[in-house]
Order: C-alpha cells, then sequence, then structure tokens
C-alpha cells in the first residue's frame, strides 16, 4: 500500500466512532431475541435439520434438570452432546428458567452473540474500526445467520 492510501484509511478510521460496533451488536442482539420461541422460517433450509436436530444438543442438560442425571438411556449414540459447551450452558438457565422451547433458543442466542462480538471486534483489532462495523453490520443483521443463531 502507498503512503497516501494508509493515510486515508487511518483518517477514515480515525473518524469512525467507537461505540458505532457497540450499538450494531446491540442491533444483532435484539433481532435475536425478538420471538425467539418462534420456530426457524420453513425457507431457511433444505431438509428437516433445524427442526429435529436442535432438542439433541440441549436433551443431556434438560435431562439433567429435571432427574439428576444426564444419560438416562445409558449408553447413548449422542454422548458427544453430553459434555459439549451447550450443556454446560444449558444447565443453569434450565435451572434459572425452567426447561423449554424458548429457553433452548435463548441458549443459542446467548452462543451466537458472543461468537459474534468475538468475531467483530478480532476484526476490528486487526484491520481497523471501519472493518469491525462492517463486520459487525453484515454478521449481526444477516437473515440467515439471524435465523440460524437462533436454534441451538
Amino acid at each position: 500500500m502507498t503512503k497516501t492510501v494508509k493515510k486515508l484509511d487511518k483518517a477514515i478510521d480515525n473518524k469512525t466512532p467507537e461505540f458505532l460496533i457497540y450499538a450494531i451488536l446491540l442491533v444483532g442482539l435484539a433481532l435475536r431475541l425478538i420471538y425467539v420461541n418462534s420456530d426457524p422460517p420453513l425457507d431457511l433450509a433444505k431438509g428437516q435439520s433445524l427442526w429435529t436436530d436442535p432438542s439433541q444438543y440441549v436433551f443431556f442438560a434438560r435431562n439433567f434438570t429435571y432427574f439428576g442425571d444426564l444419560d438416562l438411556f445409558s449408553p447413548s449414540n449422542l454422548t458427544f452432546f453430553k459434555y459439549s459447551f451447550i450443556s454446560l450452558l444449558s444447565i443453569p438457565i434450565f435451572r434459572i428458567l425452567g426447561s423449554g422451547y424458548w429457553q433452548s433458543n435463548f441458549v443459542a442466542v446467548i452462543i451466537s452473540f458472543m461468537a459474534l462480538v468475538t468475531f467483530a471486534l478480532t476484526i476490528k483489532k486487526v484491520y481497523g474500526k471501519v472493518a469491525g462495523v462492517l463486520a459487525a453490520l453484515f454478521a449481526g443483521v444477516s437473515y440467515i445467520f439471524v435465523m440460524h443463531n437462533r436454534v441451538p
């Protein structure tokens, strides 16, 4: 890059407000929380994975919350979900808020929002404020990301 381009890039980066990335991230969080108890749209994916797979991810946490045992049907073929991060996060949420459809979707919202924040702030640190704002904007309000991020 030439010196002129670097100066221009730095000037634009300095004029970008710091709070803009955080405001966009909050909008992304709000989009994920609106109607968190609703099903994914029918046209979101081909196949039935979004309607059948998510319950498997929180199944063991639900069992632990209600029955005190992660695996009621031992040995299960789904043991890789038993000790996953989703199960670890789901157990306290199910204990506090109860176990249900919106609670399991809420777990997905938390995980996806943490990933979105990590992604946007990493891009900001590596490439500058403008790139971080664009990353937060495109990933935070994308229809596909928002709808997939509400399903565990």
